[in-house]
């Protein structure tokens, strides 16, 4: 896909000036190797872009070349996105319980108790 449609279709959808579903639909006609006047010009044409707002095209197809040169958005706007349970954070594990200092085990006989603790 070619950067700059990649932008327009980023920014042509944060601006509601038409919806994914349709870039997408315009991307399934023309192809992945389009140039962004044809991508433009056939979001026109399926009538994607109301015609008081083909001033607002204009001007996103011309931030999404200046953009295109730079590279691609960050994110691909057409990439799937991921479902609830794949965008959750994986919860840490909880720490190991430390170990306790038990009690030393009970002397078998009690004479040998009072000599370990100096009472002989």
């Amino acid at each position: 896909m070619v950067p700059a449609i990649s932008w327009l279709v980023q920014l042509g959808v944060d601006q509601e000036l038409f919806t994914l579903d349709q870039a997408k639909s315009v991307r399934a006609v023309l192809g992945e190797d389009a140039d962004l006047l044809a991508f433009a010009q056939q979001l026109i044409d399926d009538a994607y872009v109301e015609e008081d707002r083909l001033g607002d095209l204009e001007k996103l197809a011309g931030q999404a070349m200046a953009k295109g040169n730079a590279g691609s958005p960050d994110a691909d706007p057409f990439a799937p996105k991921p479902t609830p349970a794949e965008a959750a954070p994986t919860p840490e594990p909880a720490p190991a319980a430390q170990p306790t200092v038990s009690d030393p085990a009970p002397p078998s006989d009690g004479a040998d108790f009072g000599w370990r603790i100096g009472f002989r």
